[in-house]
């Protein structure tokens, strides 16, 4: 590892966070917390135990081998070397002990690396993984959609799994209620373009950040592009935009919501606003363009029409 946590006395059930004077909400030393539902940045968590079982001379000897199996999950990154975490394997060879949240549409090899009861499903496209690249994404079965808490999935009937439900145009249906259709940019996996809960904030109203719906503005001193987490909060109808607007981050930290918009569709009217795309298809919010030295990713982000390699408008 390549930090040292404070430990405390938990052995099962912790905190995230836990402040240094709360030693019974925080894992006894040699286990991490896990949060249990991680798009609601829930303070709640399980301790589960941490290995590293390389040969590295300077991993510390208090980190044991497991009497498990030693998983380097797909949330360590590339690179994690056999640093993970003690981990039964489950019904199907999935990871028992994990919460779901923690590898629910994330990238995957086999359902070994995925937190039970959640099966990895392979894209339309996979071949054979090579390099450390996953070519499916963990899927939670379900028999109807209450048994989806990501608030961007629904239950696939035919399936029998919590995916993400694609969709056409700026709106969709979601659930009960009205959505935003998204590029698949905005997943970590997405394939095609996908709806996810709206609410009924409208346009210019401030709005919650992060939400399904976030896009990032480079013009506003970002780096440019959607958000690309694999879960969001759940929030109510009040703090989330109503379907057809995106929640765009402003300069001074907050967020409002835009009209969405497409190169062809979702006018923005004329009073002298551009569709700022956030994604390379073009897809983005109506919105002014980037003036010169503004940040920006894409040349349609820019005034110019052009954007140089150093990430500002020319």
């Amino acid at each position: 590892p390549a930090a040292c946590w404070l430990g405390g006395t938990a052995t099962s059930s912790c905190t995230v966070l836990a402040p240094p004077g709360q030693a019974s909400e925080r894992c006894a030393p040699g286990a991490s917390c896990i949060a249990d539902l991680p798009w609601e940045y829930s303070a709640t968590g399980a301790c589960v135990s941490t290995c590293d079982e390389s040969a590295n001379p300077q991993n510390p000897a208090s980190i044991p081998a497991c009497d498990e199996t030693c998983t380097a999950l797909p949330l360590f990154g590339v690179g994690a070397d056999s640093y993970g975490l003690c981990l039964t394997p489950g019904d199907g060879g999935c990871l028992g002990s994990l919460p779901t949240g923690q590898t629910e549409l994330q990238g995957c090899y086999s359902n070994a690396t995925c937190a039970c009861p959640e099966v990895c499903v392979l894209f339309s496209d996979a071949g054979s993984s090579g390099a450390g690249i996953p070519n499916g994404a963990c899927e939670l079965p379900c028999a109807t959609s209450a048994d989806c808490p990501n608030p961007t999935t629904r239950c696939d009937p035919d399936a029998g799994l919590c995916a993400h439900a694609s969709c056409t145009g700026l709106t969709c249906a979601f659930g009960d209620g009205g959505g935003t259709c998204l590029p698949p940019s905005f997943s970590w996996f997405g394939e095609q373009p996908f709806c996810v809960l709206a609410g009924t904030l409208t346009a210019g109203e401030v709005c919650a950040f992060p939400a399904p719906q976030t896009a990032f503005e480079p013009a506003n001193g970002n780096a440019g592009g959607p958000m690309t987490l694999p879960g969001v909060p759940t929030l109510p109808p009040d703090e989330l935009c109503a379907p057809g607007l995106l929640c765009v981050t402003e300069a001074d930290g907050g967020a409002s919501c835009a009209p969405a918009c497409t190169p062809d569709g979702g006018s923005c009217g004329d009073g002298g606003l551009i569709c700022y795309p956030v994604d390379p298809t073009g897809y983005g919010f109506c919105g002014a363009c980037g003036a010169e030295s503004s940040g920006c990713a894409l040349d349609a982000q820019c005034c110019s029409g052009s954007c140089a390699p150093s990430g500002l408008c020319n």
